[in-house]
Parts: structure tokens; sequence; C-alpha cells
């Protein structure tokens, strides 16, 4: 994709379109190309950000276009957020990287009490990547516990350790591992000692029930 954008760029340059013009044809092309409802683009430099538009939707029921402001969800990008907890808590001395996890979880089952997070974190611990019947895809959780009860319902599939199998699943226990280390509320922990810090006023848990207007909903490809 990238590539291809590169190609586009240097060839629109020649014929003289502005930067502006440049990049909302490079998307509106995005858009009809991969058929996506709406994208968010946001160019910075030097912690100054130069270009911000959105296009598309956010909503398309609604008819709700997307905005520089739209909040989207994260997804797996989220896992680079907790890990930053995790280097945080690692760096206050607060977490050992390869202690058993159960000394930060303690009501947590045999044989994941005994992983420990670098394993976790590296994505070696054997945990599936999905739960049970992929029954958390749209469903909120009230309690880090419930999350870490959607791990203990699975098997390890290969030794800890023994082989990299990437698992977003696995990552419910780092929310665990965060309060035991730091003795805070999974969220409460984010928002104060990583949000907050780092200025990022708009970055919210994602309430699937709670849709507003400054959101993107979800959609999903279905048969292409």
């Amino acid at each position: 994709l990238w590539c291809l954008v590169l190609i586009q760029t240097e060839s629109m340059c020649q014929v003289g379109y502005t930067r502006d013009e440049l990049i909302s044809r490079l998307m509106n092309d995005f858009l009809h190309k991969t058929k996506v409802p709406g994208i968010s683009v946001a160019v910075s430099k030097k912690g100054e950000i130069h270009y911000a538009k959105g296009f598309g939707y956010a909503d398309l029921e609604n008819n709700v276009e997307m905005q520089a402001t739209t909040r989207i969800r994260a997804a797996s990008v989220s896992k680079m957020i907790t890990i930053t907890a995790i280097a945080r808590l690692v760096t206050e001395g607060k977490l050992d990287l390869d202690a058993p996890i159960k000394q930060y979880i303690p009501y947590l089952k045999e044989p994941f009490a005994n992983l420990t997070t670098r394993l976790i974190a590296n994505h070696t611990s054997c945990i599936p990547h999905r739960p049970t019947h992929n029954k958390s895809k749209k469903k909120n959780y009230n309690s880090t516990r419930e999350l870490v009860e959607l791990v203990e319902e699975t098997t390890l599939r290969f030794t800890p350790g023994s082989k990299y199998e990437y698992s977003s699943l696995a990552y419910n226990l780092l929310a665990g591992v965060i309060e035991g280390a730091s003795g805070k509320n999974y969220l409460d922990y984010m928002q104060e000692d990583v949000f907050k810090p780092l200025g990022m006023e708009r970055t919210a848990p994602d309430e699937l029930s709670e849709v507003t207007k400054n959101e993107a909903k979800m959609y999903f490809f279905k048969k292409g």
C-alpha cells in the first residue's frame, strides 16, 4: 500500500497538486479501492500537527462523516499501550518480568499461574489467540477478573516459551499483572499513570454500548 502511495505521490507532485489536494485524492482513492467506511489522517513533525482531516464516514447508517477528531477503536495497538504501563512498572521496581504472575494475580489458576510477564508480553505463553467460542468479541467486561476467567477456560497450546504464537487473549492477564503490581484498578492506572502524563486526553476505554457521534462505529467485512 505505501509503495503505491509513494509512486502516486511522486506522479501527482509532478502535475502540481497542492499538499491538501494530494492527500485528499490519495485517501479518497484508498477508500474507493478498499471499501473501508472511513479513515482519519494526521501528519505531525517535531510534535506539532501540520495536517489533520477525516475522510469517508464514521457511521454509515446515520450519515456521520469522519472528522479529524473522531475517536477510532485502537484494536491491537492497545497492546503497545499496555506494554508502556508494564515498562513503567518495571522501571519503578514494582514488577519483575520473570516472576510467576501468581505473585501479582493470586487468584489465577494453574497452569497459567506460573507463566511470567515476559512470556505473555512477547507472545510465547502459548495461550490461544481467542477465547473459547470467541464469545468476548462484542461484549464489555466489568472487571479484570472476568477477563482472567476467559483465559482460564482455555488450555495451553504448547509448552510455554517453546514457540511464538500471537495471542490477544493472553494480554488480559497483563491487566491483572498491572493491577497487582500497581495496587490500582487497571483502567485507573492507565488513566493516571500513562494517559495523563503523556497528554492523551482523548484516549479512553471502548464502551461498545455507548457509541456517540464523536466515535467511529465498528464494521466487519463479510463475504467480501
